[in-house]
């Protein structure tokens, strides 16, 4: 009896423990098969950007050039001088001239600020016969021009385009050569500077042009014009005198 009793006891325990381990068993396997995420919002967003600093490039340009000038004159004359200009006229015939300068641009994204310095040479024939020779000759009359240029640039290629206007105040240098007499209107004097302006002012405009030959060298053609808005001459006995002037500048600008 006590025997039986022992045996179903065991027996009993031996069922319950296996259920237990069995259980047991389950849930571990399911813990290990499951992940968990857990995903918290937070108070406040941290944003990353990036700023990319491009070069700029060179924002300074010495240019040298030369230049072949064609130029126009607009004369006044006094009432009793007409005879005088009349004679002038025919004596006189004005050649091509030149001009050589050197330029120092400043450059602001688009806009160039340009003052320069050049040596400019009007040449004229003369060829005029008086009581005593015969004058085959040519007059020079020759500036110091001191300009200052503002611009605006088109392109950004290797070919670019700058429209710009400029003002220019001319120093007279010399003033060499021959003239109608203002006296008789027929004889032939030497020109005296006394006779003209030391200060010549003008204004113009020009397009430069600009092909990039290398990241620093660049060549220059600009084609140009300008006009005296003061006269030549000091006053209107016997003439008054004022050029227009046409120009195309050559040269080569350095970068840096």
């Amino acid at each position: 009896m006590y025997i039986k009793s022992f045996l179903i006891s065991i027996v009993f325990l031996f069922v319950a423990g296996l259920s237990f381990a069995q259980k047991d068993s389950t849930n571990l396997s399911t813990e290990e098969e499951v992940d968990t995420v857990i995903i918290k919002k937070a108070d406040y967003i941290i944003r990353k950007e990036v700023y990319i600093d491009e070069p700029q490039g060179n924002s300074r340009f010495l240019t040298v050039y030369g230049a072949p000038v064609y130029y126009t004159s607009y004369y006044d004359v006094c009432q009793d001088c007409k005879d005088f200009l009349t004679n002038q006229k025919k004596a006189i015939d004005p050649l091509l001239s030149y001009r050589v300068g050197l330029n120092l641009t400043f450059k602001k994204k688009k806009i160039y600020i340009t003052p320069g310095l050049a040596f400019t040479s009007i040449r004229e024939g003369f060829v005029a016969n008086d009581s005593l020779d015969h004058f085959d000759l040519i007059n020079h009359y020759n500036y110091l021009d001191v300009s200052l240029a503002a611009g605006y640039k088109l392109g950004n290629g290797k070919l670019s385009c700058i429209i710009q206007g400029y003002g220019i105040v001319s120093r007279l240098m010399e003033a060499e050569g021959k003239i109608i007499s203002t006296k008789n209107f027929k004889s032939v004097i030497p020109i005296k500077t006394d006779n003209f302006k030391t200060y010549v002012f003008s204004l113009g405009v020009g397009l430069r042009f600009g092909y990039n030959l290398s990241e620093r060298l660049q060549l220059i053609v600009e084609p140009g014009y300008r006009g005296n808005i003061t006269t030549v001459t000091k006053s209107k006995t016997p003439y008054i005198q004022q050029r227009n002037l046409f120009s195309a500048e050559m040269g080569v600008s350095y970068a840096f």
